[in-house]
């Protein structure tokens, strides 16, 4: 390595341009002026790097970048999140030889943004580069820290497992699951996406929809693991599973949204509202096992998250919902064990107005109506159908 001043700074000037490149390579088309100008100025500072030296060297150590023997850390999250996407490809080590040229760098943006299960397809980034005849692009020529990264690689397996159904408890990985949670959850986001893209393997990959639904059940483990743990409070489930969900594609948050009927807006919006269904999602799981188990809902632990009776309303159709299947549910119970005090509907009372302003035929599929909604505890719908009937009364 040349002398140089200052080098850690240069090396981390430089990582963060072809971080940058990457990202922007995935982000916009190839002609777009955005990305062509980011390109070109990470092509021009790796250039300019390797006209003083003969080659660049970036290693992958742990969650940490080393660059030519020197360790890259910095405030900015973009060397960490470069590190686990070059792990995520299998990539221990990247050298940039002198004479790269500009179509040998954009090669290799394009070999880096494509999916793992699609990367792996194509026998990964080190075989696209030869297909392309890159010389001045060598993978995996040094490897930093093997031991400790392969000890990670059987914890993030254990991890997959999990979050992918396959198994149905995290074991002795359980307490190492939710370090990472509270403290990388970058890590986290890219587990699930493995598995999501595991998942295109048995369905079909163009399928956003098949894609959403996957994350939207690794994300329900996430959640229901993370509120089990003693201790958690709102404030902190809304912290940790922001960050998860801040990392996550667009388009897939939108289809978990649409799956949950969480209200359509900006990105955080749509963030916020699928954490609140998530984190209600999560409390009905754990009540229904002990619903079902003796008959009664964990009251304590529903109040000790959340406080507000309002609030514990919003818990009730996801009760409903998991429950359903179980056989008889004594909805006034479940009521009664959140402390919810509802109104009470008299049916015969809205089906007393029926009778004085409907037809026969009108009067049976109202009944029915009346009768579905109750069932449903939607009390408020059937208030206002008794309102609309009374009015429809005093009218005539």
């Amino acid at each position: 390595m040349n002398p140089r001043d200052n080098c850690e700074e240069l090396f981390m000037d430089t990582v963060k341009q072809i971080q940058l490149a990457i990202k922007s390579t995935a982000s916009y088309p190839c002609d777009h002026p955005t990305s062509r100008q980011i390109v070109i100025k990470s092509y021009e500072t790796l250039a300019d790097l390797l006209n003083r030296q003969n080659a660049l060297t970036v290693c992958v150590f742990g969650d940490k970048l080393v660059v030519d023997d020197v360790p890259i850390e910095g405030k900015n999250g973009i060397f960490a999140t470069l590190a686990k996407d070059l792990r995520r490809r299998d990539i221990d080590s990247i050298t940039f030889h002198r004479g790269l040229s500009h179509n040998d760098f954009s090669i290799f943006l394009d070999a880096m943004i494509k999916r793992p299960n699609i990367l792996t397809q194509e026998g990964g980034v080190a075989s696209i580069l030869k297909h392309h005849g890159v010389s001045t692009i060598k993978l995996n020529g040094v490897k930093y820290g093997k031991i400790s990264e392969e000890s990670q690689r059987l914890e993030d397996s254990h991890i997959i497992d999990f979050l992918s159904g396959q198994n149905d408890s995290l074991g002795d990985c359980g307490d190492s699951f939710l370090q990472i949670l509270e403290n990388d959850s970058q890590r986290i986001s890219d587990l699930i996406t493995q598995v999501t893209e595991a998942a295109d393997i048995t369905m079909d990959p163009y399928s956003q929809a098949a894609r959403a639904k996957v994350a939207l059940e690794t994300m329900n483990r996430v959640a229901t693991e993370l509120v089990a743990r003693q201790g958690v409070t709102w404030d902190k489930f809304k912290d940790t599973m922001t960050s998860v969900l801040s990392t996550c594609e667009e388009d897939i948050l939108v289809e978990m949204s649409q799956a949950m009927e969480v209200i359509e807006g900006e990105k955080d919006e749509i963030i916020d509202g699928l954490v609140g269904e998530f984190f209600h999602d999560a409390i009905a799981d754990i009540c229904v096992d002990g619903y079902r188990q003796n008959g009664q809902l964990h009251a304590k632990f529903v109040e000790g998250l959340i406080p507000s009776v309002e609030e514990r309303k919003k818990l009730l159709p996801h009760l409903k919902s998991k429950l359903r299947g179980s056989g008889t549910i004594d909805e006034k119970k479940i009521i009664s064990d959140l402390s919810c005090d509802e109104p009470e509907i008299e049916e015969q009372e809205a089906i007393h107005y029926y009778q004085d302003v409907t037809s026969d035929d009108e009067r049976d599929k109202i009944k029915d109506d009346i009768a579905r909604l109750l069932s449903e505890g939607k009390s408020d719908e059937v208030n206002a159908i008794v309102k609309e009937l009374s009015k429809k009364l005093d009218d005539t």
